[in-house]
């Protein structure tokens, strides 16, 4: 069930259909509450995915291959390859539970952004 909380780009959002629509942008930014989640994609159709709550806690999603080397996004850059999801159905797993929680999903790993730059 989507969190009646969720705003998804400014836009409060209520079906999974809606929520799969941002899929095919460059970028899509999902709010509840105080927790967001910052979905960009790669030219490729790869995503960067970050988790963000109100107490400035700081998480990528990590791929396990444990590469530090950039990657371009449609926007921006990836900091490190790590952080990568290649696995559409992993994406919309992530995003289908923050839509539903506001959390990260337990079931991936997360990668600290206070355990990069300490």
């Amino acid at each position: 069930m989507i969190n009646q909380d969720l705003i998804i780009n400014g836009q409060n959002i209520s079906k999974e259909e809606d929520i799969t629509a941002f899929f095919q942008k460059d970028h899509f930014s999902c709010k509840i509450n105080e927790y967001c989640l910052e979905v960009e994609f790669s030219p490729d159709g790869n995503a960067f995915i970050g988790w963000l709550s109100g107490d400035e806690e700081l998480y990528y999603f990590d791929n396990g291959s444990g590469n530090t080397e950039p990657v371009a996004l449609c926007i921006n850059f990836c900091p490190e390859e790590r952080m990568m999801c290649y696995d559409r159905d992993v994406m919309k797993d992530i995003v289908m539970y923050f839509c539903e929680t506001g959390l990260r999903n337990p079931e991936y790993n997360w990668i600290s952004d206070a355990c990069l730059y300490s």
